[in-house]
């Protein structure tokens, strides 16, 4: 009575090896024998990496991986954390840009709306070197020669009286200031802005 021997199925990923078919003379028994599998090892001339964490224990692995999803979650946290934040104008971070966009404001003559940008943000305001001039207010007291008649009560009680013009107080004058530093006090005049007038702006680098 003839015998067949089934063949099993090829495990999968592997590629099956050459056959072997007996046959009795007499024909009374077949024998085959199943393939031979060689379980495949990834495409032909690619070398396959070396597995890094072969040496480790089960608890190293555990413990690596507990790293790595805690390191995981941080990076996660923070990247949320800075989707969320709102920059205020004045930020250190924004430096570079606001200096770009003033740059570029100015070459392309849109100060005016830079500044209007600046203002709403927060961000710097442009800085101007400017020239112009203003009053300044200085109090002098020197001395005048003078003299004339009195009698002597009048010199006593210093009511007398004498004569003053203006070309005898400025040629007295002249001579006090040509020697300033001999009677300035510091600090000791005002200004008055009211009427200062501005000749000439220029923007200064950044």
């Amino acid at each position: 009575m003839a015998s067949t021997e089934t063949k099993a199925p090829a495990p999968a990923g592997a590629r099956a090896m050459p056959e072997t078919d007996n046959t009795m003379d007499d024909n009374t028994t077949t024998e085959t024998t199943a393939p031979a599998y060689e379980m495949s090892q990834g495409p032909a001339g690619v070398e396959q990496p070396a597995n890094p964490y072969g040496h480790l224990t089960r608890e190293e692995l555990e413990g690596a991986l507990s790293r790595a999803t805690e390191r995981m979650t941080i990076l996660s946290e923070r990247v949320t954390a800075l989707r969320d934040e709102q920059l205020e104008g004045g930020d250190a971070r924004l430096t570079e840009f606001w200096s770009k966009a003033e740059r570029v404001a100015s070459h392309a003559g849109f100060c005016s709306e830079y500044d209007r940008m600046a203002d709403a943000l927060g961000g710097p305001a442009r800085m101007l070197e400017w020239e112009g001039a203003t009053s300044v207010t200085l109090s002098l007291t020197f001395t005048v020669p003078v003299g004339g008649v009195a009698t002597p009560a009048e010199i006593d009680e210093h009511t007398m009286s004498y004569d003053m013009d203006d070309d005898t107080v400025l040629e007295h004058a002249k001579e006090y200031l040509s020697d300033a530093r001999s009677w300035y006090v510091s600090n000791d005049w005002t200004t008055d802005d009211s009427d200062l007038e501005v000749h000439r702006t220029e923007r200064v680098s950044n």
